[in-house]
């Protein structure tokens, strides 16, 4: 998703499903390309952000359902 921020950046922001912040994107991105760019690796970063967080919470709450029970039995 990086190489589309850079390249065409609305593109980017509607594969992250943020298509209101894909229309500020585009705007900018016809308006000068490098703060389309810009404002694109932030969403797609910030994206990606979400989902390794999404991911460490499912881990913890495993571990923590894994740790009730080893103190229950």
């Amino acid at each position: 998703m990086r190489f589309w921020a850079i390249l065409c950046p609305p593109i980017a922001v509607i594969m992250t499903g943020r298509p209101f912040q894909a229309l500020i994107a585009l705007v900018l991105w016809l308006c000068l390309w490098i703060p389309g760019s810009i404002y694109a690796w932030g969403i797609v970063t910030d994206h990606k952000a979400d989902k390794r967080m999404e991911k460490q919470v499912k881990l913890q709450h495993k571990l923590s359902e894994k740790a009730e029970r080893e103190k229950q039995a």
